[in-house]
């Protein structure tokens, strides 16, 4: 059993459990936010359907990178306190909201600056690729906010 202040946790199914269904539930999220885009698009063309579609994957490939950085700097929080060094923290936040603002900056040059011609060469329907363009553009730009909820949810859980 580890104790730390009022938290405790023991090391059964129960306690591992106890830690790994938020992180499930918030994985889980974005699969529900891709079955309502699905859902709503039902009523456009086969290529729409198939660009979100492919578009919802893609995304949630580059939100779960996000996620595993802001899972690495839980980690490091944790190790912090641990190490009886809450000075640090706030100095390993501002380092982790600076790593994760430079994550999307780059994904959005990836996607904005080279998306339109990686999909047109990937995918050999020209209406799915653009209209996956579509998704990936307009999604993107939510993306810093998702990085933020993500880092402080790695913050205070």
């Amino acid at each position: 059993m580890f104790k730390f202040g009022n938290l405790s946790i023991q090391f059964t199914h129960k306690g591992i459990l106890k830690l790994a269904v938020p992180l499930m539930l918030a994985s889980l999220i974005e699969h529900v936010i891709g079955l309502v885009d699905t859902s709503l698009l039902s009523g456009l063309s086969d290529e729409e359907l198939g660009g979100a579609g492919l578009g919802i994957h893609t995304y949630f490939f580059l939100f779960m990178i996000s996620f595993g950085l802001t899972a690495a700097l839980q980690i490091i929080f944790s190790r912090r306190i641990g190490e009886k060094h809450e000075d640090l923290v706030g100095k390993s936040f501002i380092n982790g909201a600076i790593l994760l603002f430079f994550y999307y900056l780059i994904s959005i040059v990836f996607v904005y600056g080279f998306g339109q011609d990686v999909l047109s060469g990937v995918i050999s329907n020209p209406a799915v690729s653009d209209s996956m363009y579509d998704y990936l553009s307009t999604r993107g730009l939510g993306m810093i906010f998702t990085c933020i909820s993500a880092l402080y949810g790695s913050f205070y859980i």
